[in-house]
């Protein structure tokens, strides 16, 4: 088993801001597909999100999950998201876990779950983390086909 890898560890990570256009779609009830890797493998996962700033992003997890697992091993993490209105409008964000907080208690899984779900979860569970993640790299459809206005 290799030894975890650090934020220190890594090459100067230049951090990005995520453009309004993409904080706007992820304001919504977007599924995230979140990539990590351990040993060389691939994990990918669906999961809640929320973008509190344009600085960063946040997903909670269960502490003892492998994407929260393989997040403490190896910090860099991908994402990839889909408008649930229209699939021609997608994001693929790349960055690091630059943060891990437990959770002690539910209120970022409640306010995730009244965004997803419409209601409270019915039985959350604990412990629970939530990995903070700054972007290095921001890819959206807009930056492809020039178009500076959502089209949500």
């Amino acid at each position: 088993m290799t030894e975890p890898i650090t934020i220190g560890d890594l090459p100067s990570a230049r951090f990005v801001v995520i453009p309004e256009i993409v904080v706007q779609l992820l304001s919504g009830p977007v599924i995230a597909h979140l990539a990590t890797c351990s040993e060389g493998r691939p994990h990918v996962t669906p999961v809640w999100i929320s973008c509190p700033t344009k600085d960063y992003l946040q997903v909670n997890v269960a502490s003892a999950s492998r994407k929260a697992m393989n997040a403490a091993h190896n910090p860099c993490v991908c994402l990839s998201m889909v408008a649930p209105h229209d699939a021609r409008l997608w994001v693929v964000i790349e960055g690091f876990v630059t943060n891990t907080q437990d959770a002690s208690d539910t209120a970022h899984l409640d306010r995730l779950a009244e965004r997803y779900l419409g209601r409270a979860r019915r039985n959350p569970e604990l412990p629970r983390r939530i990995l903070t993640i700054q972007p290095i790299a921001v890819h959206w459809w807009a930056e492809r086909q020039k178009i500076e206005e959502p089209v949500w």
